[in-house]
């Protein structure tokens, strides 16, 4: 697996030594390290060219000319209420209700524009970004945020997940696996344990 760029680089005039590397130098080593990853993969892949573009999670502003890509549990709820401030939807310093920005962010979604050439045109032309996180942070961050930690009523909107979750829990505990690990703590499935959070979504991307 490619490593990310250190906080020092080789020296190129003595390859033993190394250069530190402030942190403006660093954060552009490891974005120019991740662009390098990202290009070598689609060359090696040249399938993905041909799968739809996802305009569902492609949020635009046409005053500052971007488009940004959302991934859940990578910093998303900020970035979209960034995007919806953008857009004058939220104003600035405004301190809206969690479920309010999973809501009307669709919006701004470039799925709204009806004419595919703008929406080609945007996408073609505006500067285009998107964030990563660490994959085993962000499938920990997933569960204690949506399931293990009661969810508060500012944090409603997502009760569907937990209930899916716990519905697909529920289908193999009534038997039609009886392989199928069952819930530690009883019947009433108020609590979703990891390793089946982990089967539901090894199960969901099947």
């Amino acid at each position: 697996m490619d490593q990310l760029p250190q906080s020092t680089l080789v020296s190129k005039e003595d390859p033993k030594t190394t250069v530190p590397l402030d942190k403006k130098a660093a954060f552009k080593a490891t974005m120019k390290h991740q662009e390098e990853v990202i290009n070598k993969f689609c060359a090696a892949n040249p399938s993905l060219a041909s799968l739809p573009i996802p305009y569902n999670w492609l949020l635009f502003d046409d005053k500052y000319k971007v488009v940004y890509c959302f991934v859940p549990k990578v910093g998303c709820t900020v970035l979209k209420q960034l995007i919806m401030t953008l857009r004058g939807i939220f104003k600035p310093g405004e301190n809206p209700p969690h479920y309010s920005i999973h809501i009307k962010y669709y919006a701004t979604l470039l799925s709204k524009v009806t004419t595919p050439s703008e929406r080609e045109r945007k996408l073609k032309e505006y500067f285009k970004f998107m964030f990563l996180r660490d994959p085993m942070e962000r499938l920990l961050s997933g569960y204690i945020d949506k399931l293990e930690i009661p969810l508060s009523p500012d944090k409603r909107a997502f009760d569907p997940i937990k209930k899916e979750v716990m519905n697909h829990i529920k289908g193999y505990k009534r038997g039609s696996n009886p392989d199928h690990i069952t819930n530690k703590t009883g019947t009433d499935m108020h609590y979703i344990e990891f390793e089946e959070y982990l089967d539901y979504l090894t199960w969901m991307t099947k």
